[in-house]
């Protein structure tokens, strides 16, 4: 056999080996709220009453917040008032497949940026979160679920729920393994997420228990069975929920994997270049007129 081709079947061999590659993304907007949203599109999930997303540039802001930011000067913005049904969340929807599988393999991590608010009423503990949401259906119809929510207070050295780190950026890691063990009482809890019930578990209301993604896995799959062995994962998203007044928060470089769906994704959130956007600008007027001349 040719030399040379025998190198590329190992190189190919190894890429099998290494699993899929992270692909980055540079996302300039966010689509609006849909029932049906498209697939690994960035879309706003979950954004009600007064709460609101965008994506912002931080060139010239200054401080940490524009010096310290992870990548470029692009960034998504999320606030709320105080009304304590604002919410502030976006999500993606997409093939990710079995929830027991996701639960017990995947890798998500972001950074976020929480800015103090000095007015009264100011939630301290509140920061971006992450949530999966699982679904079980039946014959087009939804019939069981929840959301699990990785919350940023629940998840600092130390353990306990200390106010989330403000000021400054934080780097979120998380993994299937991410605060396992006891979280049944305060005074042992080491992170992992809270569950909004389902799969004959209770709300737990952003509180106890909370657990690892894999521990979460088991207790669903103990508890109903049959129901969450036909579970998927219908989206993952980031954001502020409701009673959380008074936030300033942004994120950015998040980064995503599920190697059993062959899912590795790098998303960099940035405001178009100028160059972009006047190239997009050409495109319309010349559609334009290519209509007007056509009509």
């Amino acid at each position: 056999m040719d030399k040379k081709v025998i190198f590329l079947f190992i190189l190919f061999a190894l890429a099998a080996l290494a699993g899929p590659s992270t692909a980055q993304e540079t996302v300039t907007s966010i689509a609006p709220a849909s029932l049906s949203p498209a697939p690994g599109v960035w879309y706003e999930s979950r954004v009600t009453e007064s709460g609101a997303v965008e994506i912002v540039d931080l060139g010239g802001v200054g401080g940490a917040l524009e010096t310290d930011a992870p990548l470029g000067s692009g960034v998504v913005k999320l606030t709320t008032t105080g009304n304590v049904q604002d919410r502030a969340q976006i999500g993606i929807v997409d093939n990710f497949g079995a929830a027991a599988d996701v639960l017990q393999g995947i890798t998500i991590s972001y950074d976020y940026f929480k800015q103090t608010q000095a007015v009264v009423g100011y939630d301290t503990f509140a920061a971006p979160s992450v949530r999966i949401v699982l679904t079980t259906v039946d014959n087009g119809v939804v019939i069981d679920g929840g959301t699990l929510t990785y919350e940023p207070y629940w998840n600092q050295p130390g353990g306990g729920a200390p106010p989330a780190p403000s000021d400054a950026w934080q780097s979120v890691a998380i993994t299937e393994d991410t605060g396992e063990g006891d979280s049944g009482t305060l005074s042992n809890v080491d992170g992992g997420w809270w569950w909004s019930g389902g799969y004959n578990e209770s709300n737990s209301f952003g509180g106890l228990p909370v657990r690892s993604l894999e521990e979460w896995a088991a207790v669903f799959a103990a508890s109903d069975a049959t129901d969450f062995a036909n579970a998927q994962v219908s989206l993952i998203s980031i954001g502020i929920g409701g009673w959380n007044e008074f936030q300033v928060n942004y994120f950015d470089n998040v980064q995503v994997a599920i190697p059993s769906a062959g899912i590795a994704r790098s998303y960099n959130f940035e405001i178009p270049e100028p160059t972009t956007l006047a190239l997009l600008g050409l495109g319309g007027l010349g559609l334009l007129m290519r209509r007007r001349v056509s009509g």
